[in-house]
């Protein structure tokens, strides 16, 4: 023991550490192939995924708003989403730099590689889906990746030079060393996901249902059964009024924000707009953020059956759901005159089942 008056970085069974110029490890690994294209998977017949070279197909299920998805992306000989790219070195590496060594832990597994001081060097790692007891694992898994620069372990001979070595890291530097080997290693420590996130395959041979959902907690994204994403990083934090607060309550084919909005059901419309049920009405929101009226007149009723919605009574309920068919008619439940109605692509009403 040596006592030390004052607060220090000084090591005394340890005075060795990297020389000044060495550096930590700064860049991260990314997945081999980027996050599937979202917008390309949402169009019928595109079922070609460029980005992570997949093959899908979309084939409708009669009489239903549902689809059978299927996706190379979900099979098992599928390996991108299994692969990671690790930057090594970059074109000019630190000054000293002896080698690098490269932990990766996942699901129970570790595999270790290491490299010499060669500029430009990347090491691509495909996990084979097999945790530490080589048994399959189902859906994904983080890898913890660890770089560690190595370098010769100098001797701090003068309070100078610990005073150098003081502080000169940032606080997630992943510090190491060995006195039996004499060197000092500087690292960097981080986590990326591997594995088929998403929606698994729903025992139809590999095949999904299009309202089959995924929610993966870990890369903040909703999976779509459909092959689509919702991911948080693309979500503005910022919220807004996209309809209501104002006084109109007759208010149609004008600026949403203008209506008075007394319902409580908001469903989509499959052009990306969405509707309300409001007191007496059925209205839509467009993607231009017009709001306009398709059914009901305002007064909470029963008539006009064979013509046109919007000139007839209905008594559905602040919170009674609308949806939509793959042709584009609308159906809802006139819930307090105990029918079901339908609206089709003319703007006709008619009654399809129930009575008073």
């Amino acid at each position: 023991r040596i006592p030390v008056t004052h607060f220090s970085p000084w090591d005394f069974n340890w005075p060795w550490g990297p020389q000044q110029v060495a550096a930590a490890p700064d860049q991260d690994a990314q997945k081999v192939k980027d996050e599937k294209d979202e917008n390309c998977s949402n169009n019928r017949g595109c079922i070609i995924g460029a980005s992570q070279q997949t093959l899908g197909h979309m084939e409708p299920i009669a009489g239903t708003n549902t689809d059978l998805y299927y996706t190379s992306y979900y099979t098992r000989g599928y390996v991108a989403g299994n692969s990671i790219r690790i930057p090594v070195t970059s074109a000019a590496p630190p000054s000293g730099l002896s080698g690098i060594r490269i932990d990766i832990d996942i699901a129970g597994a570790r595999t270790t590689v290491e490299f010499d001081n060669t500029p430009d060097q990347e090491y691509i790692f495909t996990w084979d889906g097999l945790d530490g007891y080589g048994r399959p694992v189902r859906g994904n898994a983080a890898a913890n990746v660890t770089v560690q620069y190595q370098y010769p372990a100098v001797r701090y001979e003068v309070k100078s030079d610990f005073g150098q070595a003081w502080a000169g890291y940032r606080n997630d530097t992943v510090l190491g060393g060995s006195r039996v080997e004499g060197f000092y290693s500087l690292g960097t420590r981080y986590a990326i996901n591997l594995g088929q996130a998403g929606v698994a395959s729903a025992g139809l041979g590999g095949w999904t249902l299009s309202n089959h959902h995924a929610y993966d907690a870990f890369e903040k994204t909703l999976y779509m059964g459909n092959g689509t994403e919702i991911r948080a990083d693309r979500i503005s934090d910022t919220i807004e009024r996209l309809a209501g607060g104002g006084n109109d309550e007759v208010a149609n084919n004008v600026d949403a924000t203008t209506a008075r909005i007394r319902g409580f059901a908001i469903n989509p419309a499959s052009d990306g707009g969405f509707y309300v049920t409001d007191y007496g009405r059925i209205r839509k929101v467009g993607t231009d953020g017009i709001i306009s009226t398709i059914a009901g007149t305002g007064v909470q009723g029963f008539s006009g059956d064979g013509g046109p919605a919007v000139n007839a009574e209905i008594n559905m309920g602040f919170n009674s759901s609308v949806v939509e068919d793959r042709d584009g008619n609308i159906y809802f439940a006139d819930l307090f005159n105990n029918r079901i109605r339908k609206i089709d692509t003319n703007g006709i009403i008619t009654t399809i089942a129930g009575d008073n």
